[in-house]
């Protein structure tokens, strides 16, 4: 008629207490139970989310290990074992450990994401894409890094390695086009990683100096001739002209003739 004693140690082979983990089941194992008469012969096994609760008297097994059902996020679970003998009688106590830390749960991204040094479809000389972020959120175990990566795609979708801890980063330098873009994925502290990413851009990049040509008659027999002009630009395009003269014969300097005119020629 003597209940049997509960285990002495109790713990888990997959989570450690205090830390957050991603895996939703709990397997614990546990030694040290007795009964001096007719032996221990079961245990009733209880996770929850109470630090010291006494199972009920439905043997659950009768090995020396368990695993939970999967357990939804929280940061107050925990394991309680108690023991059955032979004749039918049960401790009075149960062994407890805990609490296990579960966070299943993709992180959120950031919910601001922008470039203190270009604007979207607008062109800049700058090739080095400054970027910076926040507002990513985690409600369990928290964010502890992100995945980046710059492309010509509008909506990539970056790895699952760690490119940054911080909140900011700047490109390597972008060719000279318009279709540069910035992709941006959270994950949070057990390795669970957000679904989807924020994407940012186009960015237009223009490093490539244009060209441009000249001509007007080798000589005229009057005191005006026309000077006609062009040019080309594989990035942003043409804007406008600056033309200047100079007298070679005296070696004189470059005068400006017209400056920022977006027309192609005339009368000089």
């Amino acid at each position: 008629i003597t209940p049997p004693t509960a285990p002495t140690t109790l713990s888990s082979t997959d989570h450690t207490a205090s830390v957050w983990s991603g895996d939703d089941t709990i397997s614990v194992s546990w030694s040290g139970a007795s009964d001096a008469t007719s032996g221990v012969s079961g245990y009733s096994v209880l996770f929850n989310q109470t630090s010291n609760s006494l199972p009920d008297t439905t043997i659950d097994t009768y090995g020396t290990s368990d695993t939970s059902d999967p357990l939804a996020d929280a940061a107050n679970w925990y394991a309680h074992v108690r023991s059955r003998d032979a004749a039918g009688n049960w401790s009075s106590t149960a062994r407890h450990s805990g609490p296990y830390w579960i966070d299943t749960t993709p992180p959120g991204n950031p919910s601001s994401v922008s470039s203190s040094s270009h604007a979207p479809s607008v062109w800049s000389a700058d090739n080095t894409i400054a970027m910076s972020w926040s507002g990513a959120s985690d409600a369990g175990s928290g964010v502890s890094g992100y995945s980046y990566v710059w492309d010509t795609s509008p909506s990539t979708l970056p790895n699952t390695v760690v490119d940054t801890s911080g909140t900011s980063t700047t490109s390597p330098a972008r060719s000279t086009g318009s279709s540069h873009y910035f992709h941006i994925r959270t994950q949070d502290a057990v390795g669970n990683w957000a679904a989807t990413a924020v994407h940012r851009g186009p960015y237009y990049v223009d490093t490539a100096a244009p060209s441009s040509s000249a001509s007007s008659p080798a000589s005229v027999g009057s005191t005006s001739f026309t000077v006609s002009w062009s040019g080309s630009d594989s990035g942003s395009g043409i804007d406008s002209y600056d033309v200047q003269y100079k007298n070679v014969t005296t070696g004189g300097s470059w005068t400006t003739w017209k400056s920022a005119v977006s027309y192609l020629s005339s009368s000089f």
